[in-house]
């Protein structure tokens, strides 16, 4: 059977010799007749290949048995039975690590636990131990700040504190003792000479007349000093006051106001860091901030609680109560 010249011109295009002018191009004529002869040929062949049954229409690589032996067998297609069976085994196998990890997570939670039972059992036994060490020590320091403060007490017994004493400028320690002098002579009633081992005023000058403090070389004459200004009532608002610590003056400050605003005594006396009414004594507690009064105690052995056994247990009942 021939064939047609177009088809054949379609499949291999038009030859033209090279020419000798540069400007010569090959032009290449293809109907649309042979176009569409074209097309129509290779879908039939395409066709007839796929009747035949040698070709798949998307050939590529499949889910294929192949066999390993060296004899070279041929490629077995998996069933779908088989796909099942595959299944079922990956299945098995996801099932037996998730018992195996939740084997191990149990583990682990476990040793974890008891770790952390025993970590937090440790805890509170150092806790408990430091708890006590710390009430322990705050007791001893509350002791030696009693004791620091009795000693400053009695370092301090011993002086008075002359207020409204008309000050001099650039006044010296010797011209302050002989107005203190003079005043116990002349303002007290004092006659007979009374020996100062020290007197100079406190704090800084101004314009108001500062203080003097007086260390007396004896008790006796000091307490003679303070009693004469008690009894006396014309010596025109001079003032003497007895030197007590930071503490003692705040313990003072607080009965005070207990005697006025809470009691509402008029008739009481403050006595170092004691307030007497109607025959109650009453002592302030800088532990829980509060005034109490001396009640017999029956641990006691002279039926009276001690200041410092009373102290340490309203310390005790304010802790346990926060």
């Amino acid at each position: 059977m021939g064939v047609d010249i177009q088809l054949w011109r379609a499949r291999i295009g038009l030859f033209s010799p090279r020419g000798k002018s540069k400007l010569s191009q090959s032009v290449i004529v293809i109907k649309g007749s042979s176009v569409s002869i074209a097309i129509r040929f290779a879908l039939m062949v395409s066709l007839l290949i796929i009747l035949s049954g040698d070709v798949e229409s998307n050939p590529g690589p499949g889910p294929t048995l192949r066999s390993t032996a060296s004899g070279g067998q041929k490629d077995e297609q998996p069933t779908n039975a088989d796909l099942i069976s595959m299944l079922r085994e990956l299945k098995g196998d996801i099932a037996h690590l998730n018992e195996k990890m939740e084997k191990t997570e149990q583990a682990i939670n476990k040793k974890l636990g008891t770790k952390l039972d025993d970590l937090q059992k440790n805890m509170n036994e150092n806790y408990d131990h430091l708890t006590k060490e710390q009430k322990e020590l705050n007791i001893k320091v509350g002791e030696l700040e009693s004791k620091l403060d009795n000693v400053e007490s009695q370092s301090r017994r011993n002086n008075l504190i002359f207020k409204d004493i008309p000050e001099d400028p650039h006044e010296t320690w010797d011209a302050a003792e002989a107005k203190i002098k003079d005043f116990i002579s002349k303002d007290l009633g004092i006659g007979r000479d009374i020996p100062l081992e020290r007197a100079h005023r406190l704090g800084r000058p101004s314009r108001f007349n500062r203080p003097i403090i007086v260390k007396f070389f004896s008790y006796k004459d000091r307490e003679a000093v303070y009693r004469a200004c008690w009894e006396r009532k014309d010596i025109h608002g001079k003032k003497i006051t007895e030197d007590y610590t930071v503490k003692v003056r705040r313990a003072r400050g607080k009965l005070y106001d207990y005697a006025r605003n809470v009691l509402k005594a008029t008739n009481f006396r403050i006595r170092f860091n004691k307030l007497s009414v109607n025959g109650t004594t009453y002592m302030y507690s800088e532990s829980n901030d509060s005034v109490y009064p001396l009640r017999p105690y029956p641990n006691s052995a002279a039926g009276g609680v001690s200041i410092g056994q009373y102290d340490q247990q309203q310390r005790d009942t304010s802790e346990h109560t926060q």
